[in-house]
């Protein structure tokens, strides 16, 4: 018997700039968070006054990604890496984005898996957003030691 685990890779950077400027956040304290926060919600800053942000990745997409993974490792500008382990996460249960996207024959049958809708999101950059926050789900990550 043979299994494997994937784990996600991402560029990333401490420092946020025009490349690097998708936060990662860590889990909020709880008297500091209202866990009925959807995706939506966080990316568009309800978390951004609580200093959280433990680094900054370089692609939205590979960041929904890791979310939906649950840890990863990131490759920093000097070559180093580190790696993210869950943490946490908002109360919203996961919902595979994938479904919605062949209802609305944004994919087809072939590329109803993870590939496809990575393909797609890539591609239509401006509709990524509206499609990756139908998963309400939020993962929050650690630095793993």
């Amino acid at each position: 018997l043979f299994t494997g685990y994937y784990e996600a890779s991402l560029r990333g950077s401490f420092v946020k700039n025009d490349k690097y400027k998708y936060p990662v956040y860590a889990k909020p304290k709880d008297a500091n968070f209202d866990p009925n926060l959807t995706r939506q919600d966080i990316e568009n800053g309800a978390l951004a006054s609580q200093k959280l942000e433990i680094i900054y990745v370089d692609d939205a997409v590979d960041l929904f990604f890791m979310h939906i993974q649950g840890s990863g490792r990131l490759i920093l500008p000097n070559g180093n890496e580190i790696r993210l382990a869950f943490a946490g996460k908002n109360q919203h249960p996961f919902n595979a984005i994938s479904n919605t996207m062949f209802e609305k024959e944004l994919i087809t049958k072939e590329e109803y898996n993870s590939k496809g809708v990575r393909n797609w999101l890539k591609n239509n950059p401006y509709k990524a957003s509206e499609i990756m926050n139908l998963n309400n789900s939020f993962t929050f990550f650690k630095i793993f030691t």
